[in-house]
């Protein structure tokens, strides 16, 4: 559809089970997604769903296209196939880990909104040596480089510019963690 199409990429949907109940093994692949969510319970397991979760908005708020969340996505809300994943959109009473995933992916929206390369730019993707993806975003005089680690270890990475999402601590990027720096990199 070229680099600047208006499809939209999608964290989830009605018609699907959580993604983060996928990342985390509480709804197996191979099983019958509505099933499960008329039959057990689908809670959560550790915070892999929340990182996934992550992962996902950065990439997805890094490509061409429209980006479009699904209610819940936004905290890693956890769930079967429809209507399972059609629960009760919570806007408060979250624990910690489903404050900070929503805290990430404000964001990471708000980045979306105040970066024209994320919108209009080039779009070049790499998988480093490192186990890091590189995506860079590049629009008339404005670049985003964003890097997503989704290894269990911190990785270096050269910063030469200002970080304007994410973290790097000591110049590297944490496990699971994602960053976008403003320039390339």
């Amino acid at each position: 559809y070229g680099a600047h199409h208006l499809m939209g990429t999608i964290t989830g949907n009605q018609d699907r089970p959580r993604f983060a109940s996928l990342a985390e093994g509480t709804v197996r692949w191979e099983e019958d997604h509505k099933l499960a969510g008329w039959t057990r319970q689908i809670d959560r397991n550790g915070l892999r769903g929340h990182h996934a979760m992550r992962m996902l908005t950065a990439f997805n708020l890094s490509m061409p296209g429209v980006p479009c969340l699904y209610q819940g996505d936004e905290y890693a809300d956890v769930g079967g196939n429809d209507p399972d994943n059609r629960r009760m959109v919570r806007f408060n009473a979250l624990d910690a880990d489903e404050a900070d995933t929503r805290d990430h992916v404000a964001e990471w929206n708000r980045l979306c909104r105040s970066r024209i390369s994320l919108l209009y730019g080039q779009t070049t993707i790499e998988a480093l040596p490192t186990g890091l993806l590189r995506i860079e975003r590049q629009y008339l005089d404005e670049t985003t480089t964003v890097y997503i680690n989704p290894t269990p270890s911190p990785v270096a990475i050269d910063v030469m510019s200002e970080v304007v999402a994410g973290a790097v601590q000591d110049g590297e990027l944490p496990a699971y963690g994602c960053a976008a720096i403003a320039g390339a990199s």
